[in-house]
């Protein structure tokens, strides 16, 4: 039966290399280490996935019928609601102002790394499976 307290059998197995990092007094992990490694593949794996997405809308557009005799199906939605000019051009300033946020938010937070692997991830498997 073991005799010794919890925290040494966290602490001393040097045989298997198991280590707990310490807890802070709210019980949350004291400090996070950045892992590059975590973020370069996402990179890497976004690069990827980005060069298959463009070589299979390449094939794809080669592969397109002829529009005089297939024409495209009818858009239900478009054809009832009105054009409007500007609907365009605000939705490229709503985007360019949302990826400023993001990249303030990215500079100035503490853990940038888990945040900047997490949005590559996201945008891997949207592009990936979109």
């Amino acid at each position: 039966m073991f005799q010794g307290s919890v925290d040494s059998l966290l602490y001393t197995d040097t045989e298997h290399h198991h280590y707990t990092p310490p807890l802070s007094e709210d019980g949350r992990a004291s400090k996070l280490r950045p892992e590059i490694w975590k973020a370069l593949i996402s990179l890497g794996y976004l690069f990827v996935v980005t060069w298959i997405t463009a070589f299979v809308m390449v094939i794809v557009h080669d592969r397109v019928p002829d529009m005089k005799k297939y024409p495209p199906l009818p858009d239900i939605f478009l054809d009832n609601v009105p054009h409007i000019p500007w609907a365009f051009h605000m939705c490229e300033l709503t985007g360019t102002l949302l990826l400023f946020i993001w990249l303030t938010v990215l500079m100035f937070h503490k853990h940038r790394l888990v945040l900047l692997n997490s949005i590559l991830n996201i945008l891997s498997f949207s592009l990936y499976k979109g």
